[in-house]
């Protein structure tokens, strides 16, 4: 997996320099502007208050209403966001629920395998991945007691930037920048056809939790106990990709720790599948390895030295 210097995630998250107060600017500028609509109202014949006065009069007060309406909850909208975080979940429920069904058979390949994969290969890519995230949630976890809002920010950057990295890798897009609705709309494809790489239900549960999350940040009140559903449904979101169809498009460095067989099994369903296999085919899974010819022959070498292994002791029994 890569490797980031300590802390550099979270410093992405922080606000640059030190917070600055505006409630003082806020009161000077309030008692300036009433000191011009007293200067405007007083006339020859009197005070006069005309509708600019008033107008301006509320102008000036948003400055100081604006945090009393921001964290105010109606009733309505909270019910609505309720809701989102339900259909969400449901999206979620569905994602899972396909999982099995689409990670038992590769779903970008036009051509079938030649070769021939061990007997628990199968059984081992419906499970899901043990380990390794295709999302990294540790800091939104952290995030999450202390600033609910701010950890769904975290949440709505880390699948944003998954989902970028993935579209790029696999060639979806030149551009350095994809919009999220764009990158959601590469994965998916001309679904069914292949090659795809998310599947509608996937897509869905993805748009749903980065909506919620874009709400929170642009002011929709949310509980400590709506951000960690929330964040609970990304977690949940991790079932629906089985070993070989992560979109994580990373090397997992400790991958014998995770329960893979080598640094990249977990999403080499995605790769292109050669046919007739040639010196880049993985020589377990026949897709093409996305560590290059060496990395393949490693792993042809090491299932040829174990393939031996068995037989001397099988003989030896």
């Amino acid at each position: 997996m890569q490797k980031t210097r300590p802390g550099h995630k979270v410093s992405a998250l922080k606000f640059l320099g030190p917070k600055v107060s505006v409630s003082g600017i806020n009161l000077v500028a309030l008692l300036l502007g009433l000191g011009l609509v007293l200067l405007h109202g007083f006339s020859p014949g009197g005070f006069r208050l005309d509708w600019y006065a008033l107008a301006a009069l509320f102008i000036l007060t948003i400055p100081l209403t604006a945090n009393y309406l921001k964290v105010a909850r109606i009733p309505g909208a909270s019910f609505q966001f309720r809701d989102e975080i339900d259909d969400a979940r449901r999206a979620v429920e569905r994602s899972v629920d396909v999982s099995a069904e689409f990670g038992a058979e590769p779903h970008t390949a036009e051509q079938p395998t030649s070769m021939e994969k061990p007997a628990n290969v199968e059984e081992h890519a419906r499970k899901s991945l043990r380990g390794f995230a295709t999302f990294d949630l540790e800091q939104v976890d952290a995030l999450v007691e202390s600033d609910p809002v701010l950890a769904l920010a975290a949440l709505r950057i880390e699948i944003e930037k998954k989902l970028s990295f993935a579209v790029r890798f696999l060639g979806l897009s030149e551009t350095r920048y994809v919009p999220v609705s764009d990158s959601i709309r590469l994965l998916l494809g001309d679904y069914p056809r292949m090659p795809y790489h998310i599947v509608p239900d996937q897509a869905d549960a993805l748009s749903r939790i980065l909506r919620l999350c874009q709400k929170a940040v642009h002011g929709i009140p949310v509980s400590q106990a709506e951000a960690k559903q929330i964040v609970q449904l990304a977690h949940g979101l991790e079932e629906s990709f089985p070993i070989g169809y992560s979109i994580n498009f990373t090397p997992v460095e400790n991958y014998e720790e995770c329960g893979l067989m080598c640094e990249w099994e977990h999403c080499i369903e995605h790769m292109p599948l050669a046919h007739p296999s040639t010196d880049l085919s993985c020589p377990v899974f026949g897709h093409d390895c996305p560590g290059g010819k060496s990395l393949s022959l490693r792993c042809g070498s090491a299932m040829e030295e174990s393939d031996s292994k068995a037989v001397k002791d099988g003989d030896s029994q």
